[in-house]
């Protein structure tokens, strides 16, 4: 699934997945894939990654994983929307 997360198509099938998958296969998704602060910098920074962190985002709905989000996030927003400017499209 790294490989898909990085790829044009294979975020847009990783989206769809996102979309349509029960709270409990999120919770997988974001365990696996998301929950580590490396992998979601480098998702959040690919011009194709992050178009699933952000339908993770959306689909996160247990309190404690999404105070995680933000406290992975918000200490270094500032520059992640610098260093990356197609995140403001």
């Amino acid at each position: 699934m790294n490989g898909l997360l990085r790829d044009t198509v294979g975020s847009r099938i990783i989206e769809t997945i996102i979309k349509i998958s029960s709270n409990k296969t999120i919770q997988l998704i974001w365990d696996t894939y998301f929950k580590d602060k490396e992998k979601l910098f480098e998702l959040c920074e690919h011009p194709a990654g992050n178009f699933a962190v952000q339908r993770m985002f959306e689909r996160l709905t247990n309190p404690e994983d999404i105070s995680s989000a933000v406290d992975l996030l918000l200490p270094d927003a500032m520059d992640l929307i610098c260093n990356n400017p197609h995140l403001l499209y």
